[in-house]
């Protein structure tokens, strides 16, 4: 293994911890972050990304960014259940890499982030989220699919980690 994969394994995984990370306290630029994981492993050698991939990657991390930049601000910057729905998809990402498939991991995602959004709506903080009602789903899909797109991003630099490691 070349010093310049090492290199760029290591720049894609701290991207993509500084993304998940950054996923629980609400930070607008999160899926930006974990798209720009995506692109030093284009640059191993033996390393294959579809363009493709990069293409819908960068369009969802563009929808997502939009998403946070078209909500009022006091929702944006919102904390409340993050937590939950973090490490609800992250949990489901997870889950979805079993799959070891990019549909695995969006589904894994979502669905996480569904049921932890649900469960903190169980608590005492959360029971202001009114569950089910208008409101809930609202911030539910404002906060959602920006996690959905990073953990999706942060499942594939896992997998092509995985691969590359088991394949060299």
């Amino acid at each position: 293994m070349s010093t310049l994969a090492v290199v760029l394994i290591v720049i894609s995984s701290l991207l993509t911890l500084w993304s998940v990370a950054s996923a629980f306290v609400s930070w607008r630029w999160a899926a930006a972050t974990a798209y720009a994981a995506l692109w030093p492993l284009c640059y191993i050698p033996g390393m294959e990304i579809p363009e493709s991939l990069l293409i819908f990657w960068g369009i969802a991390a563009l929808i997502a960014l939009g998403i946070n930049y078209m909500l009022p601000f006091e929702v944006a910057t919102a904390r409340l259940g993050m937590g939950f729905m973090t490490g609800g998809a992250l949990c489901g990402m997870m889950v979805g890499l079993i799959a070891s498939s990019n549909a695995g991991t969006i589904c894994g995602s979502a669905a996480g982030v569904l049921l932890g959004a649900i469960a903190f709506s169980r608590t005492r903080r959360g029971v202001m989220m009114e569950f089910p009602s208008k409101k809930f789903f609202n911030y539910l899909m404002a906060k959602g699919l920006p996690l959905v797109v990073i953990m999706s991003s942060a499942g594939l630099v896992i997998m092509a980690c995985y691969q590359f490691f088991t394949m060299n």
